[in-house]
């Protein structure tokens, strides 16, 4: 592991896991769970990011020079911490894969006659290149880009406000508070993802303020999921629970011509994010397996991310079927209860960094 990054940079990394494919994949569902009442998802869904952000850093500080999957055996014990170690290894790899062919999907709606095989391992060999140079490089990159990526959004918005029919936000909670806060656990499976940090605490240089990275990745992806929901619901109407990517429908509406720079800051921001996973997943899996080199499992990991983008996903509606049905019970298996059952033993048993470097 080379270098550390800032609070800072963790902060835009971590957004990237959110707002490169949860914030637009998830729209339609959270339309789907809260009607018009969709816009107040963002309020709990920052209270559900924060205490999930709580438990990680919590856990981490245990072990503060040491990965996720080389704390569990000593949490666990080695057989039952080994079976856990695999099954986040596959995690990282299974997401891996499954953004790649959502970003195939993306890539299709304005490339149709192009091979998804094409298209995904393309951007995987650039990614491969990039998790190559280190953290410290998707870092920094991820920084300009969260820029763009927020500057262009924004601009876009505002542009498009003119045309909200407000009176679509009436009546509020008119079936209760539980559709808001079943949209929520459904867009925090998305967020969720910033599970991945237990994966990079030693490559942290401000670990005691780490909860500064989650509050303000949180801010920023509620702030964006507010105006997001509020234009969809004042603009688009019920017909965005029809839509997978709803906001590319409003890029359309925009009266200049942005969905250009939207499609572009949008690819930037999957770049950002499958370089990101593809650098954890090899982490992960060279020390799961205790390699020496890990620049040398770059390209079969990347390999193996393309091929189970397509075996998993042999078409666009598999992919959208498993992220509507599927992923929210997976992904909070992996990003919520498994870390909180492992801190709970690790407090039970007493196991630390500390006593692990007495041993």
């Amino acid at each position: 592991m080379r270098g550390k990054i800032s609070n800072w940079q963790l902060g835009a990394l971590l957004s990237f896991t959110v707002l490169s494919t949860g914030l637009f994949l998830m729209g339609h569902m959270v339309e789907k769970f809260a009607g018009r009442d969709s816009w107040l998802m963002p309020f709990t869904l920052f209270v559900f990011i924060n205490a999930a952000g709580l438990l990680w850093a919590t856990l981490a500080r245990r072990f503060s020079t040491l990965t996720l999957v080389q704390y569990c055996p000593l949490i666990l014990g080695k057989p039952l911490g080994y079976i856990v170690n695999f099954l986040y290894l596959w995690f990282f790899v299974f997401v891996l894969a499954t953004v790649t062919r959502e970003f195939v999907e993306v890539i299709n709606l304005f490339l149709p006659m192009v091979s998804p095989s094409l298209l995904g391992g393309t951007m995987l060999a650039l990614c491969i290149y990039a998790a190559w140079l280190g953290l410290e490089v998707i870092a920094r990159s991820g920084v300009h880009v969260i820029v763009l990526l927020v500057a262009i959004t924004l601009v876009h918005f505002f542009s498009i406000i003119p045309q909200a029919d407000w009176s679509a936000l009436q009546p509020v909670l008119a079936n209760g508070l539980s559709p808001v806060l079943k949209s929520s656990w459904y867009a925090f499976a998305f967020a969720g993802e910033m599970v991945i940090v237990l994966m990079l605490f030693p490559q942290l240089a401000g670990q005691a303020t780490v909860s500064r990275a989650f509050l303000g990745a949180s801010v920023l992806i509620c702030i964006l999921a507010l105006f997001f929901t509020v234009i969809s619901t004042t603009i688009l109407g019920p017909i965005v629970a029809r839509l997978y990517f709803p906001y590319l429908m409003l890029a359309r509406l925009a009266p200049m011509r942005i969905d250009v720079l939207i499609f572009i800051s949008w690819v930037s921001g999957l770049f950002i994010k499958l370089a990101f996973l593809l650098y954890v997943s090899n982490l992960a899996l060279v020390q799961v397996f205790q390699l020496r080199d890990a620049n040398r499992t770059l390209l079969p990991l990347a390999f193996l991310g393309a091929v189970l983008s397509i075996v998993l996903y042999p078409t666009g509606l598999g992919v959208y079927d498993f992220v509507a049905n599927v992923w929210p019970a997976y992904g909070l298996t992996m990003e919520v209860l498994l870390p909180l059952a492992l801190l709970l033993v690790a407090v039970v048993r007493r196991v630390s960094r500390q006593e692990e470097g007495k041993g």
